[in-house]
């Protein structure tokens, strides 16, 4: 939660409208909807999509994973495989407002997301 709450803080302090991007546990979800009018949007996709989107991104640890690495990396962080880390992603999930399958264009994507905050505008 600790991340969680360094934003929510920045966001009292700052104003405005926020985005925030890569919750991986609950506690982070927490401390974010403690804020007024906090929607949690889960973007989520198949994982052979995931691995084909981490090999394609081409960052330098990445390229040095196998496939099997990914998808061992992807797991944890959903939470599906156990580790030190903490990572829930799946609990985030399931906890959303609204979950939206990316398969599509990042155009697609954005018109879902637009759709949601415009249908849910406080």
């Amino acid at each position: 939660g600790v991340y969680g709450k360094i934003l929510r803080e920045k966001a009292e302090n700052e104003g405005g409208d926020w985005v925030f991007d890569g919750a991986r546990n609950m506690e982070e979800v927490a401390e974010l909807k403690k804020l007024p009018d906090v929607y949690l949007i889960a973007i989520t996709a198949p994982l052979e999509v995931l691995i084909a989107r981490v090999k394609s991104r081409q960052r330098v640890a990445d390229v040095q994973m196998t496939e099997e690495e990914i998808k061992n990396k992807i797991l944890i962080e959903m939470g599906e495989v156990p580790s030190s880390f903490g990572f829930e992603i799946q609990k985030c999930i399931d906890n959303a407002d609204l979950v939206i399958e990316n398969t599509g264009t990042i155009s697609e994507l954005q018109a879902k997301v637009g759709a949601f905050l415009d249908e849910n505008k406080k």
